[in-house]
């Protein structure tokens, strides 16, 4: 009878939607009051008619949770029971009674809220820190979420000498000892107890005995007032001050890191000079490079006062950025043999004198220590006293042109040219020489020396060069290589064969790029020069051609000896 009662009552309420529910009349309660259980506990909810006009009895009640009905058992005609063997968090929430009455409407009998939550648990990942030697702080995590946390309490109970005592500063995470309460050097027994209190219910949990030796959890404060100074080109000075705090060990780490580098750990030779008047430390680190940024920081480490090894913590870390001091360079501008043209009016016999431009790279900058501030180029006569010297400033400019101008007084002696860099420093202990020989020692270029690209390829990055054989010399057949060709006979007095290029003018034959070059064999008559530059207009590139002949002890180049134009390979030049 009872199972028949119970089915028919579910099929029913299905049929009946939620907005027929009607506000609380009293048709009965629902208890006990607000019930509250740990996880784990079992829940009972009694549902009992007790209006004597209602007409319908415990076959026509229900339990519901939400928008779930829960199943309930009938005690009596009046009466039914929600039974939960054990009860989960999600079983929190409210419970509500319904009554279906006889006409097909849904009353509201009664309901309670039921609280459900986690006994409390020990509390886990206790850490403890004593900062600077001053003070101490312990943290910890309750281990749990809590459904209703307002009923959670921590206590903390510790003993340091003879007496036990409360935590001075307590939250329900952490436990501070200020000044007034911290004594360095001391054991420290910690007890932390959480408890969960409600409705007169009081459970707890303990820790276990936590044993705190402070000498071995000290925490320093960081540094302070950290400056980097420069002392010269190789070395700066890191000064910084720390909170005094009296006879107390420590040890200084210091990392350093260049632009793009990792920091890695600078070791000393001597630990850091002290001033004890202000606490202040000064650290010379040396052996850098010149001109460069650096990042500093440093760290305080506690150590043992018995045996200086590092017990505790780490400080946080303090960094600062430095550069060191310019300096000299450290290399020479780099040049080729052949780096250097006569200009047009060096050609006309009636004048004595020579003008010759010299080419060079700028010095690299890693090398450099410091701003260019200048070349200084100077020259010096092999064939009588003369010698003079011309400085050639280095300015921010768009386009490059790392040469000058030689205005030489004869066009008939030799001359050897020195150029070195400078920065604001001075100028650098190595130079670079390019020797420059009279016009009637100057070697002659080789001729008919062609540059092609092919047709179409105005944006090609190829071109191909080609050049006659040297004097008295045959052509052999074309060897594997497809563009390269070699003479069946060495000459000997012809050392090296240079291609020269770079982006410039052919009005003023001035490169506005960094000259470029490659090495040849001089038995080579043809090349394929591949190059962005090759992209550019005919008229924006210049390329050209030089040659280095041994005679007696002394190399002499022929100087660069410039392509007037680009030809179309396959393609009679226009007239």
């Amino acid at each position: 009878m009872y199972m028949y009662i119970h089915t028919r009552i579910i099929a029913l309420l299905v049929l009946v939607p939620t907005a027929v529910v009607h506000s609380f009349v009293e048709y009965g309660v629902v208890t006990p009051f607000d019930p509250f259980l740990f996880v784990g506990e079992p829940l009972r909810l009694f549902c009992n008619i007790t209006n004597p006009a209602v007409l319908e009895d415990s076959s026509n009640l229900l339990f519901q949770k939400g928008d779930e009905r829960r199943a309930s058992q009938i005690l009596t005609t009046r009466a039914i029971r929600l039974t939960v063997p054990e009860v989960r968090l999600s079983d929190d929430g409210a419970y509500v009674c319904l009554l279906q009455t006889l006409d097909g409407k849904v009353k509201v009998v009664g309901h309670q809220m039921v609280k459900v939550d986690i006994a409390p648990r020990e509390v886990v990942n206790v850490k403890c820190r004593v900062y600077n030697w001053e003070t101490m702080t312990c943290t910890w995590d309750v281990g749990v979420h809590y459904n209703h946390p307002k009923h959670v309490n921590v206590s903390v109970f510790w003993v340091a000498t003879d007496v036990q005592q409360d935590c001075p500063q307590l939250t329900r995470s952490s436990c501070h000892w200020d000044q007034d309460h911290y004594i360095h050097g001391l054991h420290y027994n910690i007890l932390i107890v959480v408890s969960y209190s409600v409705k007169g219910r009081v459970k707890e949990e303990a820790s276990k005995m936590i044993k705190i030796n402070s000498d071995e959890v000290v925490e320093p404060a960081p540094v302070e007032k950290l400056t980097a100074i420069p002392r010269n080109s190789t070395c700066i000075a890191l000064v910084w001050q720390t909170p005094r705090v009296y006879k107390r060990a420590m040890k200084f780490i210091q990392h350093i890191k260049s632009a793009y580098g990792n920091w890695s750990k600078i070791e000393l030779a001597h630990s850091p000079h002290t001033y004890e008047h202000n606490s202040s430390y000064e650290s010379i680190v040396c052996g850098l490079d010149p001109d460069t940024l650096y990042d500093f920081r440093v760290a305080v480490l506690p150590v043992s006062q018995h045996n200086a090894q590092p017990v505790g913590f780490q400080s946080q870390w303090r960094s600062i950025s430095a550069r060191t001091e310019e300096d000299v360079p450290s290399a020479a501008p780099i040049t080729c043999p052949g780096c250097y043209f006569d200009m047009e009016n060096t050609q006309q016999n009636s004048i004595t004198f020579r003008s010759v431009r010299v080419m060079w790279k700028d010095i690299p900058k890693a090398l450099c220590h410091g701003k260019l501030t200048h070349y200084r180029i100077s020259f010096v006569s092999l064939n009588s006293d003369y010698n003079s010297s011309i400085i050639h400033q280095v300015t921010e400019r768009i386009t490059h042109s790392a040469s000058a101008v030689l205005n030489l007084p004869s066009k008939h002696e030799d001359y050897n040219v020195y150029i070195v860099g400078a920065t604001i420093k001075g100028e650098s202990l190595e130079g670079s020489y390019i020797l420059i020989p009279s016009v009637e020692k100057k070697p002659q270029p080789p001729k008919r020396f062609l540059v092609k690209r092919n047709p179409g390829e105005i944006g090609s990055t190829r071109l191909f060069l080609s050049w006659t054989a040297l004097v008295g010399q045959e052509m052999s057949s074309s060897s594997g290589n497809n563009h390269r060709h070699v003479r069946s006979e060495m000459v000997p007095a012809i050392e090296d064969l240079y291609i020269v290029w770079c982006q410039g003018s052919r009005i003023s034959w001035q490169c506005q790029s960094e000259i470029e070059w490659v090495k040849l064999s001089p038995d080579q008559v043809t090349y394929e020069l591949v190059t962005s530059m090759s992209q550019l207009d005919p008229y924006d590139l210049l390329i050209g051609i030089s040659i280095q002949e041994k005679r007696g002890e002394a190399v002499i180049s022929s100087g660069v000896h410039w392509s007037t134009c680009i030809f179309t390979r396959n393609q009679t030049p226009e007239t």
